[in-house]
């Protein structure tokens, strides 16, 4: 599967060329790939839920390695649900608003939707180039289309951004001694612009 993931990199040939937009708009590749590394290790545990039990195997190992609490719980999201998007594209109709709206509101940010995207793929083609093909291909891109349109234009995606950003900016607060006035905080937080708060830890933004 990583090396499946490796491949979209500069690609050039399909499928993997259909990927390389998704992946060059990522923040934090390194959390795709620990997603993608672990996501079938529940497999081991024959709990029956291998999805659920990795998740819980992949928060353990996100604390482990100290990751921040925000990419614990997005590495657990990839692996609790990284069956998702292949449901999805492959059973429900793509073109009904509904079905859009239900899975805009369950990715909630973009980059989850890109991780999530190309988890799907790696995963598929690691699993069996041959059962990959152009119209799972189709549906599988058509749904991140339809989807990524909607988490970036609508009232939904603003108010999950605007939720991330409430649990960042409380997380930088429990790590700033208590001679940092909460309004200094805010103020910082009011003036960075989005995609730094993407590609920067709590403590990193601590540290600014």
């Amino acid at each position: 599967c990583l090396q499946q993931l490796d491949q979209i990199w500069d690609a050039k040939e399909e499928p993997y060329k259909n990927y390389t937009s998704i992946i060059d708009d990522l923040e934090r590749p390194y959390v795709l790939y620990l997603a993608l590394l672990l996501h079938d290790a529940g497999k081991a545990l024959d709990t029956g839920d291998h999805s659920d039990a990795g998740g819980k195997l992949a928060e353990s190992v996100g604390r482990r390695i100290g990751l921040s609490q925000r990419r614990v719980k997005q590495l657990k999201w990839l692996v609790d649900h990284h069956l998702a998007m292949v449901r999805v594209s492959q059973q429900r109709d793509l073109y009904d608003p509904d079905v859009i709206d239900q899975f805009a509101s369950f990715v909630e940010t973009a980059d989850q939707l890109r991780m999530l995207t190309l988890l799907t793929v790696a995963d598929s083609l690691g699993t069996s180039r041959n059962l990959w093909n152009g119209f799972k291909d189709s549906l599988l891109t058509t749904l991140f289309k339809l989807t990524i349109n909607k988490v970036t234009g609508g009232t939904e995606f603003i108010l999950a951004e605007e939720k991330q950003r409430k649990l960042l900016r409380d997380e930088v607060r429990a790590l700033a001694p208590r001679t940092f006035a909460d309004d200094e905080i805010d103020a910082a937080f009011a003036h960075l612009p989005p995609r730094y708060f993407y590609t920067h830890s709590p403590r990193e933004i601590f540290r600014d």
